[in-house]
């Protein structure tokens, strides 16, 4: 038995030797032209692998798949390509092997030679499918072929002690929570002669919800009604609009991405969203689970506030707003310093003229619109602010099916402590 393996294995490799021969002498001015790429194809160990030879017309593709690979280890799958100039896609597809790369695409023109590293996960026989899609002459031809590989545990362990971390496809934001910061009042002023009895001014001067009132001597009142003072109200009305205030208290970190860790082989990808574990994929395959322990950044300074009102919510006019806020803290200072009292007529005329005033405004504001922060957005409950400084991470990648070495990767102020399996 052993003789006979030994004579087939014989056979195999003279095989491989005559078909590199016929290629030789078939395309020797080819050859000549990219010799760098066939001397790299010649020097390859090709007497251990099994040749396939896919024909989609004058094209030919030969895929050399060792008979072995070691489990958790680079092995190296050698393609060639040569016979036209064209064009050609390959896929490798396989449930139980893992790849440098799914797919790859490249122009033909002479020789080219294409390696691609794999692992196989199970021990024993491993497929391996290939799709190869070629455009040559015009004609396009797509042929599949399986191929085995069994995997072994012989072997050095595979090198991860240049791993490096990269960030990329971030998208990072602050969220600012729409708090009610009260509702915008709108004032009524009116004034009539003094409310009186036999005994003085009545107590309800300016109705149930009066707020304010001030009196002053009238000529008039005094000549045509029971008292001599003209009351001046002003009652706090509500406009049907509710203040929301978006500010740096209660901000909290938005933010996904995606995680690549890389070693010369193999690159190891995770999309990562907010504080959930994400699946760390070699090939769109599980080989662990990333989450992020911890984020932080340097949120802008903020100060954005917002009507609510019967159409709905709105960003309100900055300089409308800070023009109602200061009407109306100036009016409330001056009514709470006189109400109830009777003042000068030019007090009062002051007062009437504040009051009069801080309406127009309060109507100005209503009917205005205003402008977000750039990069901002907003719904009812929360205002959104694109980060303007990339956010620093500490991410936990944790690997359950690669044996990698434990280590503390570092990214733009970012951390990644990687465990193996």
């Amino acid at each position: 038995m052993k003789m006979q393996a030994s004579v087939e294995f014989l056979l195999a490799a003279s095989t491989i030797s005559v078909l590199i021969v016929i290629m030789v002498s078939s395309y020797s001015q080819t050859i000549h032209s990219n010799q760098s790429k066939f001397n790299n194809f010649s020097s390859f160990n090709a007497s251990t692998y099994g040749p396939q030879i896919i024909y989609p017309q004058n094209m030919e593709v030969r895929v050399f798949v060792p008979q072995s690979a070691v489990l958790d280890n680079p092995n190296i799958m050698r393609l060639v390509a040569y016979g036209c100039n064209g064009s050609i896609r390959l896929n490798f597809i396989s449930k139980s092997v893992l790849f440098s790369q799914d797919s790859l695409n490249s122009t033909l023109s002479g020789i080219e030679v294409f390696d691609i590293y794999f692992t196989p996960l199970n021990m024993g026989y491993n497929q391996i499918s290939v799709n190869s899609t070629t455009t040559c002459n015009n004609i396009r031809r797509t042929i599949n072929t399986t191929y085995s590989t069994y995997g072994t545990k012989q072997g050095i362990q595979l090198q991860t002690n240049q791993l490096t971390a990269t960030i990329l496809n971030r998208n990072e934001s602050y969220v600012y929570p729409l708090l009610d910061a009260g509702n915008i009042i709108q004032m009524q002023v009116f004034s009539h002669c003094t409310y009186a009895n036999g005994w003085g001014p009545t107590r309800q001067q300016c109705g149930s919800g009066g707020e304010w009132s001030v009196s002053v001597f009238s000529d008039v009142c005094y000549q045509t009604s029971s008292y001599y003072t003209e009351t001046y109200c002003f009652i706090p009305v509500d406009s049907g609009y509710q203040d929301m205030s978006a500010g740096q208290a209660g901000a909290s970190l938005h933010y996904n991405f995606t995680l690549k860790l890389a070693s010369e082989n193999f690159t190891i990808r995770s999309n990562i969203s907010n504080n959930k574990s994400s699946r760390l994929t070699l090939n769109n395959l599980d080989v662990g689970n990333a989450s992020v322990e911890n984020a932080s950044g340097i949120a802008q300074q903020i100060n954005q506030n917002f009507l609510d009102g019967p159409k709905g919510i709105s960003p309100v006019n900055s300089s409308n707003y800070q023009a109602y806020l200061s009407d109306k803290n100036s009016l409330y200072s001056q009514l709470s310093a006189y109400n109830g009292s009777e003042v000068s007529p030019d007090i009062a005329s002051a007062l009437e003229s504040m009051g009069f005033s801080y309406i127009n405004t309060v109507n100005k504001l209503l009917n205005s619109s205003g402008i977000l922060g750039k990069g901002c957005t907003f719904n009812i409950e929360n205002y959104t602010c694109y980060s303007q400084y990339p956010f620093s991470y500490i991410i936990n990648a944790s690997f359950n099916g690669l044996s990698i070495e434990n280590m503390t990767l570092q990214y733009l102020g970012s951390y990644i402590n990687v465990k193996g399996a």
